[in-house]
């Protein structure tokens, strides 16, 4: 999408993000299978919980769907990317406000 930026392994607090849009507050995190263990799991929430309170927004694909799914895994993203993407105020000059 024009006007975003993915930046690999970014340090966000004690965390590194696998894929973010600073302008987007998106992180992406691409799992394995060492991410099923419970322990695992536990950490992945409490990372998730973490960047969350920071404002950003994490989805998590697993490497099975990006290797076997990419272009469904890319317009999940995309879609993240247009609900992010703020929409511009009325201008100024068109008042936006009705005339009484």
């Amino acid at each position: 999408m024009s006007g975003t930026h993915f930046r690999r392994q970014v340090p966000l607090g004690s965390y590194i993000a696998d894929f973010c849009c600073l302008g987007a507050r998106l992180v992406i995190e691409v799992d394995g299978g060492q991410h099923s263990t419970d322990q695992a799991v536990a950490y992945d929430n409490q990372r998730t919980d973490y960047l969350e309170s920071q404002g950003f927004h994490v989805m998590r694909f697993t490497n099975a769907e990006v290797m076997q799914s990419v272009s469904v895994v890319l317009d999940t993203i995309h879609a993240a990317l247009v609900r992010a993407t703020p929409t511009p105020s009325p201008s100024p000059q068109g008042g936006g406000e009705l005339e009484t």
